[in-house]
């Protein structure tokens, strides 16, 4: 039953043409190895991959950020939890893990945020 409110938004989102690319997002409520870096960043929404079992989310960074001597300009998000898509965001932030690699493994991964429109 809890799966199917999000399946019933992403379905209503997506027939009335609602696209996140271009939208601008904002990440809050930071967990993770690199939380600090993570905490109020902003950035455009420019690709989205929903071919695989799990939806990828490229997002440009309005600044980029450090992580491990790297400057990282763009970072990959994934919902965290099933039966939620990137349409869901349209209604109500959702919760994603935060990547430096479009393939976001474990490895990759350097935390999680709660993911929402920007004002």
């Amino acid at each position: 039953m809890f799966g199917l409110i999000p399946r019933v938004i992403s379905f209503v989102a997506a027939k009335s043409g609602s696209n996140l690319i271009g939208r601008r997002v904002r990440f809050y409520s930071p967990e993770g190895p690199e939380a600090e870096l993570l905490e109020n960043l902003q950035g455009t929404v420019v690709g989205r991959d929903n071919s695989a079992a799990v939806e990828v989310i490229r997002v440009q960074l309005d600044r980029p950020i450090t992580i491990a001597g790297e400057s990282v300009s763009s970072v990959y998000l994934t919902p965290r939890h099933v039966h939620y898509d990137s349409t869901v965001i349209a209604v109500f932030p959702i919760s994603v893990f935060v990547a430096i690699d479009e393939q976001v493994d474990t490895r990759s991964v350097i935390g999680q945020v709660m993911m929402k429109l920007a004002k």
